[in-house]
């Protein structure tokens, strides 16, 4: 039976108190109101916790806060936490005026959490660099603990402000999972890793359901966007460029379909441009019904070149050479004239399997070659059978051979070398039938 996680774990809420003069107020998170208090976080607890659920309080203290002369705000701060019930642990910390102190604050915080916390977190009163000090601390143990979840608020408090009005809590929680989305991006736009960035979109838009700073603005459309990226992650590691192709269509168009639910967000819309514009290299506009009749053509070709010169560069050699191998094969068909039946095994691609490697076994035994025409076509493609077959096949059968295995370098520029040969055929052929 699986464990239900959220009967087991705390909910904590993680704080500094610094030595302020805070003046009670109500705070205001998406319609709820506090009873009038000093300590923002207090009103956070207050909102966000029910009577049903206990809370555990961890406040930071550092001595100058404890120990200030005239303050109040140490006994004040414990006697609030006990009118509500809920459990209480000030935890000591130093000043963090060195990066030693630093370094303490952020061990401290971690030893005070526990495996499978809910953590909510209030940096409204921390002091000099701790707030900082606490939100990197909370996103480094959210991952390493971890925790169950992580929210982040920070009330915009003003001694100013007139009685009667509420004080705004805010969520920095969409801020925060920006540096996620930043590093989900940079994966797909640089190594075709769509998985971490699938995840972060995932999140979103359950958080736009759950929290309550979303109120008003609930996506329902980004999901479909995270799918079809999760697919199109598996189809790209599995070595599959067409399918990949016709996935990153789709996903066009769902991308297109949920742009318009980020009015607040401008850095997501960037974030989207990068997944239209990685989604268009690789994309193909055939539908899946229509692949048996999909034909080759040196766009097609280009378009692959640039899937192996990404494995290449993600140091996929496997994904590399395998789809490689398979490049010459179709670049081969192409210039036999065969593009219309290029993906049938039975009818053309073994046969041209076996020209290639004969022609590889010919010039291995000193036998002339000769061709009809495009002699120098037909010599970069068997240059380029030979180097990728012997690193195919050290990869396929996983290196199962007495001596190392070394030397996994694709040579990737007969590719292009190769696609310039057949468009420059093309081109011939062109001004012959003028």
């Amino acid at each position: 039976m699986q464990t239900d996680v959220l009967s087991y774990s705390r909910r904590v809420l993680v704080t500094a108190v610094g030595t302020g003069n805070y003046s009670e107020v109500r705070y205001e998170l998406s319609g709820k109101v506090s009873s009038p208090n000093k300590f923002s976080s207090i009103a956070l607890g207050e909102i966000l916790s029910s009577e049903e659920e206990p809370l555990h309080v961890v406040a930071l203290w550092t001595s100058g806060a404890r120990n200030h002369p005239g303050s109040t705000h140490y006994n004040d701060y414990k006697k609030e936490v006990q009118a509500h019930g809920w459990t209480y642990e000030p935890v000591d910390i130093p000043e963090g005026m060195n990066e030693a102190e630093l370094w303490e604050i952020f061990e401290k915080i971690g030893q005070a959490l526990q495996a499978e916390d809910r953590v909510i977190a209030d940096i409204t009163h921390g002091f000099r660099s701790i707030p900082v000090v606490m939100i990197t601390a909370l996103q480094y143990y959210r991952l390493n603990k971890p925790l169950s979840s992580l929210n982040v608020y920070y009330s915009a408090f003003l001694p100013s402000r007139p009685a009667e009005e509420t004080t705004p809590i805010v969520s920095l929680d969409m801020i925060l999972a920006l540096a996620d989305w930043t590093y989900g991006a940079k994966l797909f736009e640089e190594r075709l890793v769509a998985a971490p960035l699938a995840e972060q979109i995932e999140l979103t838009q359950k958080r736009s359901h759950v929290d309550p700073s979303w109120e008003g603005q609930r996506l329902t459309r980004i999901k479909k966007v995270s799918t079809a990226l999760k697919e199109l992650d598996k189809l790209l590691h599995n070595n599959l460029p067409i399918e990949a192709g016709i996935k990153a269509s789709e996903l066009l168009q769902r991308a297109e379909e949920a742009r318009g639910e980020f009015p607040s967000f401008p850095p997501i819309q960037d974030f989207w441009e990068k997944i239209e514009r990685q989604a268009r290299n690789i994309c193909v506009d055939v539908d899946p019904k229509e692949k048996p009749t999909y034909p080759l053509t040196p766009k097609e070709l280009e378009r692959q070149r640039k899937l192996i010169e990404s494995y290449k560069r993600m140091g996929n050699i496997l994904s590399g050479v395998t789809l490689m191998r398979e490049w010459i094969v179709s670049a081969y068909l192409y210039a036999l004239g065969k593009r219309d039946s290029w993906l049938d095994y039975d009818r053309t691609r073994r046969d041209a399997e076996a020209d290639l490697n004969t022609f590889s076994r010919c010039r291995r035994n000193h036998v002339p070659l000769y061709f009809a025409r495009d002699d120098q076509l037909m010599n970069e493609l068997i240059d380029a059978w030979d180097s990728t077959v012997k690193i195919r096949n050290e990869l396929a059968h996983c290196g199962m051979r007495p001596e190392a295995v070394s030397g996994l370098e694709l040579n990737t520029d007969r590719l292009e070398t190769i696609l310039a040969l057949i468009r420059q055929a093309d081109a011939q052929t062109v001004g012959e039938g003028n």
